[in-house]
């Protein structure tokens, strides 16, 4: 039997030593460096090289930095997912600072707590959804419609005081039993956990990297971000397209998928969707969130040669 059940505990891995004083984004740019011209962002057909992406997410951290962004600064980001929120989210941490993310899906009196209880006075967002975040009391900074204002920003990598004990992202909890409460992470932590998950899967250049949860839940820090820092593909699911077990399953076969992330209930329907066996491409699952029922890795492996974790 091929699954591996892993309990992880959110501590120093003491196997994992190489980078712990470094950033998540210090990660990427070490990666950059090494595959400049490597694919490392697939969305809807468009692609960035490690370079480009690199040099792009540093003309918009040069922009942050300009705003006053810096250590323990906190952006929000509200957007549909596209290769302008990879570049948004190296940008707020290569400027020092820290994301929080806003999901458009949320309803406008929660996107407004999380605005009022951070105190936020800059949101990266889209044009498309201005309209519906007018009332929020905050800046907002248009990703695809005001791009050219970062134009005349180096694209070499921007230098901030940010060191590993600095806040990475702050993601709220859904509120489910009470107020919303934000989980601030730190680099270091986050990289503890980039650094041993890649090291535990064994990620590669080779791999391709599905992307399809929310920023607003903090599975999505690993498909982000474990596939950058160890040379391999970030394909970014279409906005919604997580909804559609066709478009999912296509997905994975056209783009040749090898490792993706979701919870024991997704893993089932996504099974029980025609054209799963197809999915031959993949190597490894990882399912978490919730109890993974021995009847669904059986079933699991009737249909799939990829092991389970």
């Amino acid at each position: 039997m091929r699954v591996l059940f892993v309990s992880i505990r959110f501590k120093r891995n003491s196997t994992v030593k190489d980078n712990i004083a470094a950033c998540i984004h210090h990660l990427f740019e070490n990666q950059a460096a090494r595959s400049p011209d490597q694919v490392a962002v697939i969305f809807e057909g468009k692609t960035f090289s490690y370079s480009e992406l690199n040099e792009k997410a540093n003309q918009l951290a040069g922009f942050l930095q300009h705003q006053g962004i810096k250590p323990e600064s906190l952006v929000g980001i509200c957007v549909d997912r596209s290769l302008n929120m990879m570049i948004a989210l190296l940008a707020i941490l290569k400027a020092g600072g820290a994301y929080v993310p806003l999901d458009p899906d949320y309803p406008i009196e929660r996107l407004s707590f999380i605005v009022e209880d951070t105190n936020i006075d800059l949101l990266l967002t889209q044009s498309h959804l201005v309209e519906r975040l007018s009332s929020l009391k905050c800046v907002l900074f248009k990703l695809d419609t005001d791009w050219e204002q970062t134009n005349r920003y180096q694209k070499v990598n921007v230098d901030s005081a940010v060191t590993a004990k600095n806040l990475a992202y702050v993601i709220y909890t859904s509120g489910s039993t009470g107020v919303p409460k934000g989980v601030m992470m730190q680099h270091a932590s986050v990289v503890n956990q980039l650094q041993w998950i890649v090291q535990y899967l064994q990620l590669d250049h080779t791999d391709i990297i599905l992307q399809q949860t929310s920023i607003s839940f903090d599975v999505s820090v690993l498909e982000l971000f474990e596939g950058l820092i160890s040379g391999g593909k970030l394909v970014i699911a279409k906005p919604n397209g997580h909804r559609d077990n066709l478009y999912v399953i296509d997905l994975i076969r056209l783009q040749n998928i090898t490792t993706m992330h979701l919870s024991p209930s997704v893993l089932q329907i996504l099974m029980d969707t025609t054209g799963f066996e197809q999915c031959v491409s993949l190597r490894r699952v990882c399912s978490a969130g919730e109890a993974l029922p021995v009847s669904i890795a059986n079933d699991f492996f009737h249909r799939n040669k990829a092991s389970l974790y």
